[in-house]
């Protein structure tokens, strides 16, 4: 959205000019231009209406009234009236009106606000040329039985405005309320007025600056509309509206997204193709398209998106998209089957989205990846879907492991049982490891319990059954052996007499997955230290917690924050988590397929010590985990530098396994930070082997260098050859070398210390293959 939506507000400066992860900058005035219609439910006492009443006008402080205008509404029990700021030559007139309105009454009906709103001030505004226009609804509390009359006149609303918001006072039914918005985010609830009025100013201004953040990715998006009779033409409205709603979270132009869209019943109809649009006439296109009827010929539709739609695109460097929305099976299952395969090996992602009766098994063949599709319930709930949708369109490809019944890639799993305080609850962990282990095809995954008690630990490995059954079998009967109060002790319990043992299986992943962490009884940093022993050992660690537990510790047990589950009670664990882990642990490393060589240049100087060096390490191997690695792929190479250098390894086929045992092995030279030698000597490490693909210097430093004037040369003379440079430093690093180092603003990266390096992996990863 252009007004509220895409905001840069006054004063703000642009912290992160990255396009897919820009955070729009809240301050105390909104100068985006926009139109607001704040349609006020009329409470049931005087003195309510005079709080809400005030909060409207400190909110409409938070605005500059040049650019934006504000239309209060306020409906009463028969009464209505207006007061438009517009109409008032200063903000000190505008509240005088506010404050002198009357009491009108209590309307107990939204859909009678809403309604009134509608038919007697909103389809008479045509509002200013260019400018967004956002409907807020405040006081919702319930509609007293007539929720879908509300939900039918918030739904012609939002055929009038970009954004509908909803500011509720009291009890709501949440369901409801998020009907009643454009998207479930725009729901603000207060239990009362003085928290509205104490609360409400800040996070209503928040809100209105965060609305549909604009995504700026080069793409070509075609939208594959089902119109066909099983929709009808009230959900068809629906359904229009959702990808009016989805096309306004991308910027447009010839540099970024263009849309074509097209319907489909028992024929195809091309309601405009790609082009540079702006986003008003994409509206008005969509919500004129006509209802076909008819049956699913959704082979006809894939066909004509391959052959009429991309074939005349021009833009060769962007992504191609086709997003696929139907709710029921095709006419014919295997020409849409072909047709789907035609349109990916042609180089098209395909996301596929289904409402109601959608046959799933036919969503997952239309689609490209498991992760490309989504489900539904009804058309009512697709605005839940948004931030998904546009999230998943906004990365790059990447190849996970898919989530089926059975996960089929070869995995040797640690999991460690830190063992609960009863009996009881230890059982239920037990089967909950037992349901778990039913997930895996015990010929590709082999799963070891390691259970640490209070003094003695016990080991059930599923590689020394012959069937699962028997496995299952010993799970069960495995002895409770007393509370392991500390995370650490399990931990290193499971290190030296287990997983430092155990070889594995040659080029199989190893993962250690850590069960019942909830606290560490005041001994963290022994935890933390223990599990950075065990990310030495394996790819991956994932931690699953039961109780309430300290989400930073959690955090720094892990590998990487995402890999942290946490669950309230066992009877949550059971019921709710093997669905999420059998997800955590089939995405771990997600592969990032990109071309190119990749060099890391690693301080080994004095300042960092041996124990942050071993860290340094680990993330470097864990980062490789990332991506595909081969001629057609990434191939690394890496480099130490302190006083001078030393050259790990050069650009070649390596594997994961050789890589990892390269770099854990890798000397600590302590000595200076010469880091101008080891950027000139990057420049000639990427020529040999080296393919004609992209370069990337990655540099991890805690310091600045012995001759800052030397390494300023020395990085422009590298980025000047074509590399691109990449710095991330630790600690103490000099930030402003950092910069002078890195090709952009935007290829810099910065932690505290070296135990939160983990939360940029996935940042690296995305930007090395962007």
């Amino acid at each position: 959205m252009d007004c509220v939506c895409n905001i840069m507000c006054r004063g703000a400066r642009s912290v992160a000019k990255n396009f897919a992860k820009s955070k729009l900058s809240i301050n105390p005035r909104l100068l985006a231009k926009a139109d607001i219609h704040l349609i006020v439910q009329s409470p049931s006492t005087e003195a309510a209406y005079r709080t809400q009443i005030e909060s409207i006008i400190r909110l409409s402080r938070e605005y500059d009234k040049n650019d934006v205008t504000m239309m209060v509404i306020i409906v009463g029990a028969v009464e209505h009236r207006c007061v438009d700021s517009s109409k008032f030559q200063t903000q000190a007139m505008f509240e005088q009106a506010l404050t002198t309105t009357v009491y009108l009454g209590h309307c107990t009906q939204v859909s009678v606000a809403l309604k009134v709103a509608r038919e007697n001030y909103m389809s008479s505004y045509d509002g200013r040329p260019g400018v967004k226009k956002l409907a807020m609804i405040l006081n919702v509390a319930s509609d007293c039985g007539e929720e879908t009359s509300a939900v039918d006149e918030a739904n012609k609303i939002k055929l009038m405005v970009s954004v509908v918001v909803v500011v509720s006072v009291g009890a709501g039914n949440r369901t409801f309320l998020d009907r009643l918005t454009s998207k479930s985010d725009n729901v603000l609830t207060f239990s009362s007025d003085l928290e509205l009025i104490d609360n409400g100013t800040q996070q209503i201004k928040e809100m209105t600056c965060r609305i549909a953040p604009k995504h700026n990715i080069c793409a070509d998006i075609g939208l594959m509309i089902d119109a066909s009779e099983s929709i009808g033409h009230d959900d068809f409205t629906k359904l229009l509206i959702f990808i009016v709603g989805l096309t306004e979270y991308f910027n447009i132009g010839a540099d970024s997204v263009q849309f074509a869209a097209m319907l489909f019943g028992s024929s195809v109809q091309t309601l405009f193709n790609l082009q540079v649009a702006s986003h008003a006439t994409i509206r008005q296109k969509l919500l004129e398209a006509p209802y076909l009827a008819g049956s699913t010929n959704t082979a006809a539709a894939l066909v004509e998106v391959r052959t009429r739609v991309f074939s005349v695109s021009t833009r060769p460097s962007c992504q191609k998209i086709v997003i696929v929305i139907t709710d029921g099976g095709s006419d014919r299952r295997e020409d849409t089957e072909q047709a789907a395969e035609a349109l990916k090996d042609s180089g098209v992602r395909v996301i596929a989205i289904g409402v109601g009766r959608a046959n799933v098994e036919e969503l997952n063949v239309i689609a490209s990846t498991p992760g490309d599709v989504f489900y539904v319930d009804t058309f009512d709930v697709l605005q839940t879907i948004f931030e998904k949708i546009v999230e998943l369109t906004s990365k790059p490809t990447v190849t996970t492991l898919s989530v089926n019944p059975k996960l089929k890639s070869k995995a040797d799993i640690h999991l460690i049982v830190q063992s609960p305080s009863t009996e009881a609850a230890f059982r239920s962990k037990m089967e909950f490891v037992v349901k778990l282990c039913r997930e895996y095809d015990r010929n590709d995954v082999s799963l070891g319990v390691i259970v640490v008690g209070k003094v003695k630990h016990s080991y059930v490995d599923s590689s020394n059954f012959q069937e699962q059954t028997m496995f299952e079998q010993a799970l069960i009967n495995t002895a409770y052996l007393g509370h392991c109060k500390g995370a650490s002790k399990a931990l290193k319990m499971a290190r030296k007499n287990y997983i430092r043992s155990y070889g594995g299986r040659p080029g199989v992943k190893k993962l250690a997955m850590i069960l019942n962490v909830a606290s560490d009884c005041g001994d963290e940093t022994s935890a933390v230290d223990e599990a950075n022993k065990i990310k030495l050992m394996v790819s991956e660690v994932v931690v699953v917690s039961v109780g309430a537990g300290n989400r930073t510790f959690l955090d720094r047990l892990t590998s990487k924050s995402d890999n942290v589950l946490t669950f309230s009670s066992d009877l949550e664990l059971i019921d709710g988590a093997i669905g999420q882990i059998k997800i955590i642990t089939a995405s771990v490393a997600p592969k990032y397929a990109p071309v190119a060589d990749i060099l890391f240049v690693i301080d080994s100087s004095g300042s960092i010590g041996d124990v942050n060096y071993a860290k340094v390490l680990n993330f470097i191997v864990v980062l490789t985990e990332y991506f595909n690695i081969g001629l057609t792929a990434v191939l690394f190479s890496a480099m130490l530098f302190s006083d001078s250098t030393q050259m790990l390894f050069t650009l070649d086929t390596q594997t994961h396994a050789s890589i990892k045992q390269t770099v854990l092995a890798a000397p600590y030279l302590s000595g200076g930070t010469n880091t101008a030698v080891a950027l000139r000597e990057a420049g000639q490490a990427l020529t040999i082997g080296a393919r004609n693909t992209k370069k990337i210097v990655i540099v991890i430093t805690d310091g600045q260098s012995n001759v800052p004037a030397e390494t300023s040369t020395a990085a422009v003379t590298l980025r000047n050859s074509g590399v691109r440079v990449i710095a991330i430093g630790v600690g103490s690093a000099n930030q402003e070398e950092l910069k002078v180092i890195a090709s952009a603003p935007d290829d810099v990266y910065y932690v505290d210390t070296f135990d939160v390096l983990q939360t940029i992996y996935d940042k690296i990863a995305e930007m090395t293959s962007s």
